[in-house]
């Protein structure tokens, strides 16, 4: 069972490696060394995820902790307003 899983990994990275390899000589790049190799792989895989940092900065700063708030704030006053009518009225009385 074990060997299946190596053989189906190994199996996988190799496909990979070739779709890779196919997919940047569509693109006309030559590649010298294995650092270039290394940075077109990742674009390729992530895209342009940086132009996002400007976005996450900013939320990060400014809304998460409004956001955090809000939720331990809101979930123990719905628990506190669903739960409120259940709760015993005593009243002074012996159960």
């Amino acid at each position: 069972m074990q060997r299946g899983f190596v053989f189906v990994f190994f199996l996988e990275c190799l496909f990979l490696s070739v779709f890779a390899s196919i997919s940047c000589a569509g693109d006309g790049a030559t590649l010298g060394s294995s650092a270039d190799y290394y940075k077109q792989l990742i674009t390729y895989i992530t895209g342009d995820w940086q132009a996002y940092g400007e976005i996450f900065t900013l939320l990060q700063g400014e809304w998460f902790w409004k956001i955090f708030l809000a939720v331990i704030t809101g979930i123990p006053a719905v628990f506190l307003l669903h739960y409120s009518p259940a709760l015993p009225d005593n009243r002074g009385k012996a159960f």
